[in-house]
């Protein structure tokens, strides 16, 4: 490529440039740009022929065009599809949003500079930044509700539910946020609006109701909707009630029978084991060992001393 010098000056300089095939199998964006400077005008055309060469339709595709400094907003002019102009790490850039590429299918972006740059080494320098591939979002991919808290129903019949909801957007969004209820419950308030900031976390709180249940647990839904989306998250919410007072009574395991066949029993053990003692101690040689003696007179001590007090 030939490059000559402005201003009537003589000079003339050569620029090489390889172009360089991919290989068969590749499945990233192949990008061409193109730049066309008009000195007559002076104005500078910049095109950028984006091609998805791999077997399988792109969903979405972001173009990152990096923009000299000294190009102000004002001098570009979108000449077909509309970018946007931002920055990124301090760095001025133009980015498009291309749907749905097809299989080898090929897009073509261009715009135009009011402005004409007599330094080429600038347009050297100047190169796509980068192409990104990603999955098409909506916006309920966008917002998340991060929990919900229940403090319960107390004895009175209310209780809270609280709601956290972040948003990852890039701009602002309005949503209506409803707690939804079982029947004979009420919620307050009914709805509440509130606008989402991005990467900020926004709360709502709801009061709830009832006055008879004979459940304990309950399930809620609270729901997050917007203009062309909705999401939820359901939890449980428990009614506390007053636990009655923890008492023990034999007469509550064992009906009067039972209680009587086994205080007979007990009664007829203690008097065999005194009527086995006194044969035992009446005997010259005990037929029991003297720990099994020693036992059975403890019995008999314990006994005897009810029976004189």
């Amino acid at each position: 490529m030939q490059l000559h010098a402005n201003g009537g000056a003589n000079s003339t300089d050569f620029l090489a440039l390889r172009v360089r095939n991919y290989p068969e199998d590749y499945d990233k964006p192949i990008a061409l740009k193109t730049i066309k400077i008009d000195e007559k005008e002076r104005t500078t055309l910049v095109s950028i022929d984006v091609k998805n060469p791999s077997l399988n339709t792109m969903e979405v595709v972001q173009v990152q065009e990096r923009i000299p400094a000294l190009v102000s907003d004002e001098q570009i002019e979108f000449l077909d599809k509309q970018g946007k102009i931002t920055e990124l790490n301090g760095a001025k850039m133009i980015v498009w949003e291309l749907s749905d590429i097809k299989s080898k299918e090929s897009f073509h972006i261009s715009y135009n500079i009011k402005n004409f740059i007599t330094d080429y080494s600038t347009y050297m320098n100047w190169h796509i930044s980068q192409i990104v591939v990603t999955q098409k979002t909506t916006t309920a991919d966008l917002v998340k509700i991060l929990d919900m808290t229940s403090s319960g129903i107390n004895e009175t019949g209310y209780g809270e539910v609280t709601a956290s909801v972040l948003y990852v957007g890039t701009e602002p969004i309005e949503v209506t946020m409803l707690l939804e209820v079982p029947q004979g419950f009420s919620a307050e308030p009914a709805a509440v609006t509130k606008t989402l900031i991005p990467k900020v976390i926004t709360s709502a709180t709801f009061r709830i109701s009832t006055q008879k249940t004979t459940q304990d647990t309950h399930m809620v839904r609270f729901v997050v909707l917007g203009n062309d989306f909705s999401t939820y998250m359901a939890a449980p919410v428990i009614i506390k009630r007053e636990a009655p007072p923890v008492s023990f009574s034999i007469l509550s395991v064992f009906g009067l029978n039972e209680i009587i066949i086994i205080s007979s029993f007990v009664a007829a053990t203690v008097t065999i084991s005194v009527i086995s003692y006194r044969r035992i101690s009446r005997r010259r040689a005990p037929e029991y060992s003297p720990e099994r003696l020693n036992y059975l007179k403890s019995i008999r001590g314990m006994v005897v001393g009810k029976n004189k007090k």
